[in-house]
């Protein structure tokens, strides 16, 4: 079950947002990207506290309502993640953007990565799509050496389901383990680099047989990011890190409500009565 939920979080934390070096997470499903900084999540809402100077005094300002309810509804968002997103949008628009993005719920991301999976200097593209509508109803499906995978986690059960079988297991899952895995999420959220100690460079430069617009953050915890994008407007088109690149398919705030429905003529087996 813990081994389960871990390569649940892995894939997570792999499409969250920059380009991490955690060795963990790259083997487990992809070998994607992705700072450490989202969609591997919070569990609980980060509400900020606003400061503000009168006069010479400086007060706490109270958090209204609607400050409240985004915090509640985005905890994603920690002060931490907002204060590092907006030092790397200053430098680097494009990047910030797409953490910020990233960062949001709800969020659904896909995309195909280059990585040497196999260690034996032959690139494979693995696709990886991800789709958040909240911290208990998500999905996450890779294509990986013709291998798919999808789980969805959904009123309160785990699913894996095969699209060529046209089946899906699924369990329940404990109170104790839905806990469980939203405190993973949430350790595993943090800024992957020290954005006012590294050092950023813009301009435009080719990639892959075009003209792009590029910005690349050199930073000390994780070597080089490289960010590729269209140059007339700025839409992400590639972030290449540790030996990682990563073609960004798609990222919108929109769900497709199928994706975390399983068919109506798919066979449900339950595993506990597999296992006993």
């Amino acid at each position: 079950m813990k081994k389960f939920l871990s390569v649940i979080l892995a894939s997570l934390v792999i499409a969250a947002a920059g380009c991490s070096g955690n060795e963990a997470a790259a083997t487990t499903t992809t070998a994607a990207e992705a700072t450490t900084t989202t969609v591997a999540e919070t569990t609980e809402a980060a509400t900020s506290e606003a400061t503000t100077t009168e006069a010479e005094t400086t007060t706490e300002a109270e958090t209204t309502p609607e400050e409240t309810e985004a915090a509640v509804d985005n905890p994603l968002m920690t002060d931490e993640v907002r204060a590092f997103i907006d030092a790397v949008k200053a430098e680097a628009p494009v990047y910030g953007d797409f953490l910020e993005k990233s960062s949001s719920l709800p969020v659904a991301m896909a995309f195909n990565q280059e990585a040497d999976l196999m260690g034996d200097g032959q690139i494979t593209t693995v696709y990886m799509e991800i789709g958040m509508a909240s911290f208990d109803q998500f999905y996450v499906s890779t294509d990986s050496l013709g291998a798919p995978m999808d789980i969805i986690i959904t009123d309160g059960k785990y699913y894996m389901v095969s699209a060529e079988e046209k089946t899906a297991i699924y369990m329940e899952m404990s109170a104790e383990e839905a806990a469980e895995m939203n405190e993973s999420m949430t350790a595993s959220v943090k800024a992957s680099f020290d954005a006012s100690a590294a050092t950023y460079e813009t301009g435009e430069t080719e990639f892959k047989g075009a003209t792009c617009y590029y910005e690349k953050i050199a930073t000390d915890e994780m070597g080089e990011i490289e960010v590729y994008a269209d140059p007339a407007t700025k839409e992400l088109k590639y972030v290449v890190s540790q030996g990682i690149t990563m073609e960004v398919v798609f990222i919108t705030d929109e769900i497709d409500a199928s994706k975390l429905e399983i068919p109506a003529d798919y066979t449900l087996i339950d595993m506990a009565e597999m296992m006993g």
